[in-house]
């Protein structure tokens, strides 16, 4: 955030919380979830996190969310990966990387260990893991419904290219308030 300020220049409020969080008499024309923040979501929150992001609209407004689908997930599955990074400046980062599913709560887990090898020799260790949901463009676009929304395009990238029926990539939702919540 102190970038962000740093760079953005005067006139611009930084707020930092939690979108259900957030309470401000504002109303926006503009809201969006980018680099598939829906998806670190515990799928319980979904519903009351696009509700907020409905009522941040102002009449006419926009909510633009990014996240990765359920064939992005399935294309990019590997158990196990190892991959290695050397920097100019001689460290080696080496990442070990276990994926694991569980279907029945639709949950993606990444579990990874990074070995950073100063450029003096030594050596550090890192773990880390984080959950994401498995989402699919349907199970978001009845989401979006219930909070209020309507889905008016779908994209496989902010390029606009075609939202993916196969493969990797994100798929890109924009949705607006309904006809009769607008007027």
């Amino acid at each position: 955030m102190e970038y962000a300020r740093a760079v953005g220049g005067t006139g611009v409020e930084y707020v930092h919380q939690r979108a259900e969080a957030f309470t401000t008499d504002d109303r926006f024309d503009l809201v969006y979830s980018l680099f598939m923040t829906l998806n670190y979501l515990p799928r319980a929150e979904l519903r009351q996190v696009l509700r907020k992001l409905r009522e941040l609209l102002r009449p006419g407004g926009h909510v633009v969310l990014e996240f990765g689908h359920l064939l992005n997930f399935v294309e990019g599955f590997q158990q196990h990966t190892v991959a290695h990074h050397r920097g100019d400046d001689g460290v080696l980062v080496t990442r070990l990387a276990r994926q694991s599913i569980n279907p029945h709560a639709a949950n993606w887990r990444n579990e990874e260990t990074l070995l950073v090898r100063e450029h003096d020799g030594r050596v550090s260790m890192y773990d880390n893991f984080f959950d994401q949901s498995v989402l699919t463009g349907p199970e978001v676009r009845e989401l979006l419904t219930e909070a209020g929304l309507r889905t008016v395009a779908e994209y496989g990238g902010f390029r606009k290219e075609p939202a993916p029926f196969h493969g990797r990539g994100p798929l890109v939702i924009v949705a607006t308030a309904k006809e009769a919540d607008s007027e």
